[in-house]
């Protein structure tokens, strides 16, 4: 993906263009940022600290990518992504449904660099962070067109750029969550916000999977 701004080009899966679920809406899942086990080596996250360092340009630019893959691969190292995608369908899911769902979607992670240390303690954006990453979320949506957007995070929700959108909310029983849509390029793209998966309330299963069959017209 060409881009000025992108320097963590999106993982999409490779069935993305034919959707997801019954509506066959193409999803984005937004995460915020995600570990790095050299941040203090290279004090700063850029692809030229990585040249320095000896790593190739992928080691940088594929990370969500990469990410992704290596859930796959062992599903245990990342009970996050484990929790969403079992929170989406409702069920404990096999190594072959984590594949399908996957090859459906979509993820990004909104920050251009590493705000997290591999521990999983995360530090604050500065404000300039926020300003760079939102061209290249501008970016991201044009190359994606998605249809409906999965926000990890109450943080990350409640700061992402507004471009004159228009808020709403889901209510499920006794629960509600946010909804902001955007008017993008003439198109209008929902963008739910969800407790980010690694905290307790996030790994509700049932939950959040009411919310889910809402948003992503999963009802029968």
């Amino acid at each position: 993906m060409e881009s000025s701004h992108v320097n963590f080009k999106p993982f999409v899966g490779k069935h993305y263009k034919e959707g997801f679920g019954p509506q066959k809406d193409l999803i984005l899942v937004l995460g915020e940022s995600f570990p790095c086990r050299y941040r203090k080596e290279c004090g700063d996250c850029t692809l030229e600290n990585c040249r320095k360092m000896g790593f190739p340009d992928d080691e940088f630019s594929e990370a969500p990518t990469k990410t992704v893959q290596y859930y796959l691969d062992d599903r245990s190292s990342n009970q996050t992504f484990l929790c969403f995608e079992r929170s989406v369908l409702g069920k404990d899911t096999t190594l072959e449904e984590s594949e399908e769902f996957w090859s459906h979607l979509a993820f990004y992670n909104f920050f251009q660099k590493c705000f997290m240390k591999e521990d999983g303690a995360r530090t604050c954006p500065e404000f300039g962070d926020w300003d760079y990453s939102e061209e290249a979320f501008k970016e991201v949506l044009a190359n994606l067109n998605p249809d409906k957007i999965i926000v990890w995070g109450c943080r990350l929700y409640d700061f992402l750029p507004d471009w004159g959108g228009l808020g709403t909310f889901i209510s499920c029983g006794e629960g509600k969550t946010d909804v902001w849509t955007y008017d993008f390029g003439g198109k209008k793209i929902p963008c739910m916000k969800i407790y980010h998966p690694s905290t307790p309330l996030g790994k509700s299963r049932d939950y959040w999977h009411q919310f889910y069959k809402v948003f992503l017209g999963l009802e029968k």
